[in-house]
């Protein structure tokens, strides 16, 4: 029977596994086989009886282990990674993994590391090192090879930041960069080098941890909402603590630390002229900083109104979040050249309306405005919001009371708007509660996620083959098939005859971020839940009532098929357990297991192995180890605050006052008549030559004559100054 199967076999593997039944050597001979199997080789008989002593006979070979061959030379490869692993051309971020996929299946997790240079850039560099020093690198393919293994992301360019937080982050950069000129003034190697370590550890932790460390009471008053956010003066803003603030924050400290260090180091200058610009540019960066973390700070105040309204909703009330998407541009399936010109685009207004629905959870129904041609302002927004809950009256007829909340835009933090609330509430039969706003330049809020996925309908429409060039298009793409899960559309027009509140009496509305609506009264709060709140009375403020808005309605709200979005789910007796992977610790083992006692009895009981991995898994090692330790690297600048070293010795930890963190008034410094002259005659030369200065330029400029006369010209005004009224209307 195996003899006919051979014959019969068209696989090698197949005729070698059945010919090891029959070539044992008590089985039969080689000179006999060969005559039972015209044209069988001695070799093939050898091959047979191998795999009968290694497999078994007749028995299926296991699996053959992939064999991983090193071709590259290591002393190259040290060179290479030494140069492109180098910190200088890495960043860790303070959020984020990456995964690495190696070829045996492994996965490696890695903090996010951005490669702040591209791989040509990279590659150019280290040819250009090699050639100094004369020596031949691997071959450019290998090269960007191990650039992609060693992956990382890649530095983009950003747009749309928070201004405050953004500008804390430079004025870090700029005391750096300020550090390093004073290395070249004769400071101290170790004392800049200790700055420069502070001020990164600073910026890690306000990006990353100081908000987490902020608490409603709590015996820091770097970190205590009601000490920071409490009014000096006025007692209906304050927020009493029952405890003392004798607790130290080390690594709020060190802000303290860097500035008494940074001045010291500024007063050991000899020329005067750069040391009193050096002081008047460091103090300008560290108020930007204090102003980003008291903007950190009421940023979790302001959020907290959110979360406390999500989880107190109650069955009868709404939670509305408001905001104005940006203009859609009229977009057509094919477009012309002349159509790309000139266009206008269509103004929206969306309103996510968040409910608790019977089983617990969070849903939303999304009111969306077409206005078309309109001016954004608050009549426009006090009549999106009546012709809303009127809309939620007729769809939800069990909805009381709602909660307003939007972002700072003028439109919304408007007297007019606030005070035309009691006559939408009394009109619509639904009561008006609070209203909130977000922390300036913090205001993303649900309304941006339901927006991306609007613009996207409309995109998907546009691409299928048709156009959207009015309100009405608009409204037919975004309700196109199933529509988008809670969101209805509405076509309207403002109608101006219809505005008779044109002004009003409030007071300080720069300052007030919270609102409450109890009958004729409005109770101000300038922080969430810090105080009882001022008590406006309305009938003090007003000037003339607005009457019924009138909305025009084009094309009215209809329901989708899906008539509500769910946000949430409650969930119960839902626990979730870690996957955590143990690795071996003795070093050259690369055993992984699923748990601490399975890994203890590796240790003690088991064998260490080292598998054989390719050179590019190698590699995929080494980049996560170097990632890990950049990454604790960096986690001790953040720990430096919590030890014992500090910049200055002796230093005195300063006392914050009260309400810390509330906006300050904006103070504007006039120029003086020498700086006017001096900029009128800039712009009277950019008139005459056709050439308009730039304020980056000028501010340059204002740095190179420094030592060409600048204080008698400038005064007491710094270039950033300069460059700042610069850019503004009057200037121009």
């Amino acid at each position: 029977m195996p003899l006919q199967l051979y014959c019969e076999a068209e696989n090698n593997a197949l005729k070698r596994q059945l010919l090891s039944l029959l070539s044992l050597p008590n089985a039969h001979s080689k000179s006999k086989l060969q005559k039972l199997i015209p044209g069988l080789t001695k070799w093939e008989i050898d091959q047979s009886r191998a795999h009968a002593a290694s497999h078994g006979a007749g028995s299926l070979p296991g699996p053959v282990e992939p064999g991983n061959r090193h071709r590259m030379n290591k002393e190259k490869l040290e060179h290479a990674l030494s140069f492109f692993l180098d910190p200088k051309f890495h960043q860790i971020c303070s959020y984020g993994t990456k995964d690495l996929h190696c070829d045996n299946g492994q996965t490696v997790t890695i903090p996010q590391v951005v490669r702040t240079t591209c791989h040509s850039s990279l590659l150019q560099m280290y040819k250009s090192y090699c050639s100094e020093t004369g020596f031949v690198p691997l071959s450019d393919s290998t090269l960007y090879k191990i650039l992609s293994t060693c992956s990382a992301s890649r530095r983009t360019n950003l747009t749309g930041l928070d201004n405050i937080a953004t500008d804390g982050a430079a004025a870090v950069d700029d005391l750096i960069k300020m550090c390093d000129q004073l290395k070249g003034l004769g400071s101290e190697t170790n004392t800049v080098a200790n700055l420069t370590t502070a001020l990164k550890s600073l910026k890690m932790y306000l990006k990353s941890e100081y908000k987490f460390s902020v608490e409603l009471s709590s015996g820091c008053q770097d970190h205590c909402l009601k000490f920071a956010l409490s009014h000096p003066t006025n007692v209906l803003l304050q927020e009493e603590c029952d405890h003392s603030h004798e607790e130290i924050c080390g690594k709020c400290n060190i802000l303290n630390e860097i500035n008494s260090a940074l001045f010291n180091e500024i007063q050991n200058i000899r020329t005067s002229d750069i040391a009193e610009e050096l002081a008047l540019t460091a103090e300008k960066a560290l108020e930007k900083i204090s102003e980003w973390k008291a903007h950190i700070l009421r940023t979790q105040n302001q959020e907290e109104g959110t979360y406390r309204a999500l989880e107190e909703l109650q069955p009868h009330q709404l939670l509305i979040i408001m905001d104005w998407a940006m203009k859609f541009l009229p977009a057509l399936y094919r477009e012309k050249q002349s159509d790309f010109f000139g266009q206008k685009g269509m103004s929206w207004h969306v309103a996510v309306a968040i409910f608790r629905a019977e089983d617990g959870s969070l849903k939303h129904k999304t009111f969306n405005h077409i206005f078309g041609a309109v001016r954004q302002d608050w009549f426009a927004v006090a009549s999106a919001i009546e012709h809303i809950l009127k809309s939620i009256r007729v769809q939800m007829p069990g909805i009381e009371e709602v909660f307003l909340r939007s972002d700072n835009a003028g439109c919304y933090h408007c007297g007019c708007l606030w005070l035309s609330m009691h006559g939408i509430s009394e009109r619509t039969g639904i009561s008006i509660v609070r209203y909130d706003f977000s922390e300036p330049q913090a205001g993303k809020s649900y309304c941006d996620a339901k927006i991306a996925h609007m613009r996207s309908k409309l995109r998907m429409f546009v691409s299928s083959g048709e156009n959207v060039t009015t309100p009405f298009d608009m409204k037919k793409a975004i309700m196109d098939g199933s529509g988008v899960a809670g969101c209805q559309c509405a076509v309207v027009e403002v109608d101006r005859k219809n505005q008779t509140m044109t002004s009003h009496c409030i007071k300080g509305i720069t300052n007030i971020n919270n609102l409450a609506f109890e009958g004729d009264d409005i109770i101000a709060w300038h922080s969430f839940s810090i105080g009882i709140g001022i008590k406006i009375k309305r009938e003090d403020v007003l000037k003339s009532e607005q009457l019924d808005t009138g909305l025009i309605i084009l094309s009215d709200f209809e329901e989708p098929s899906k008539n509500y979005g769910v946000i949430s789910h409650i969930t119960k007796n839902c626990s979730v357990t870690p996957t955590s992977i143990f690795h071996c610790s003795e070093s050259g083992c690369n055993q992984q297991f699923s748990s601490y006692q399975i890994l203890q009895e590796h240790i003690l009981l088991d064998r260490h192995v080292q598998e054989k991995t390719s050179t590019y898994d190698a590699l995929r090692h080494h980049w996560s180890e170097l990632c890990n330790s950049n990454l604790f690297i960096s986690k001790q600048l953040v720990q430096i605050g919590r030890d014992h070293h500090t910049l200055v010795k002796n230093s005195s930890v300063e006392k914050l006052q009260q309400g810390w963190a509330l906006k300050k008034t904006r103070k504007f410094a006039r120029f003086s008549s020498k700086v006017k002259d001096f900029l009128h005659t800039v712009f009277q030369e950019g008139e005459e030559s056709g050439r308009k200065a730039i304020p980056v330029e000028v501010s340059l400029s204002a740095v190179l004559s420094l030592a060409d006369g600048y204080s008698a010209i400038y005064g007491n005004s710094c270039p950033s100054h300069i460059l700042t009224c610069w850019g503004t209307k009057e200037h121009h």
